[in-house]
């Protein structure tokens, strides 16, 4: 038998004894065994998908996509290997992305957007009191960086501190008074908060500068709804409508501040109509 030949099968082998291993939850055992596969046929791609499924299971989410990127280039037509380097990035992508972030703020304290890009990956992620220090951190090392103030307000309002979420998001205006964004999350914090005149003068203005943004016409339906102002808000509603319907309808289901005309012939047929 060549000799190249009896690696291949030996490191065939030892790629079993690894995926058995892995299987049963001996993720080291089963890295030696890939990695000894790996030296009897470097060119095995499937031994490195599995080793980097392994590193994937040890949340070692680097070295797991180095490997599944090894794969793919040795096999590039291997269904399998995509699948898997698929299935990594839908599972993992935003966790590595947060080691990234704060691997780069470990070599470099003082860069304002790294803080800033791990704040909003914690966020995401649903971490916001990590991500409120992070935004809090960026603002320290640049105060005028109103991204970073916005996401803090955004942050904010998660956590249900409005009054400070207010605070932030009027910092941000004053320094950018055609921020749509900003003004519509200020309104909504208006809102619910009850400060229905500030609600509606700040969603009003930020329909001013962008007709279609769908929040602030969403809620300012809500509030001319709430206020008794039917004609109003129906006619918001239906431009909310046109803008996304799915959305609205999902919204719909559990705002209670258009119960006053849930039962009106005009709102039903808004539903039915768009």
């Amino acid at each position: 038998m060549p000799p190249q030949l009896e690696d291949a099968i030996r490191s065939d082998a030892h790629n079993e004894r690894g995926i058995a291993l892995a299987d049963r939850g001996w993720h080291d055992e089963a890295i030696v065994e890939f990695q000894k596969a790996i030296d009897l046929d470097p060119t095995s791609s499937q031994a490195y998908d599995n080793l980097g499924n392994v590193f994937a299971d040890k949340k070692q989410y680097l070295k797991a996509l180095q490997l599944y990127l090894k794969a793919i280039d040795l096999e590039p037509d291997n269904p399998t290997v995509h699948y898997n380097l698929a299935c990594f990035l839908s599972t993992h992508a935003s966790e590595l992305a947060i080691l990234e972030y704060k691997t780069a703020a470990e070599y470099e304290w003082d860069y304002p957007d790294v803080h800033v890009s791990l704040g909003v990956s914690l966020a995401e992620a649903g971490s916001y009191n990590e991500a409120i220090k992070e935004f809090e951190f960026a603002l320290k090392l640049d105060e005028n960086d109103h991204s970073a103030r916005y996401e803090l307000a955004s942050c904010l309002v998660e956590k249900g501190h409005y009054r400070q979420a207010i605070a932030e998001f009027k910092r941000v205006i004053k320094n950018e008074p055609d921020n749509a964004n900003a003004l519509t999350s200020l309104g909504m914090c208006y809102l619910t908060k009850g400060f229905l005149e500030e609600a509606e003068n700040t969603l009003v203005k930020a329909i001013q500068i962008a007709p279609d943004e769908l929040l602030a016409n969403y809620h300012l339906a809500a509030l001319h709804a709430t206020v008794g102002r039917d004609s109003e808000a129906i006619e918001l509603l239906r431009r909310s409508m046109r803008l996304d319907r799915g959305s609205v309808i999902r919204w719909l289901e559990s705002d209670r501040h258009f119960d006053k005309i849930r039962a009106s012939q005009e709102f039903q047929k808004v539903l039915t109509i768009y």
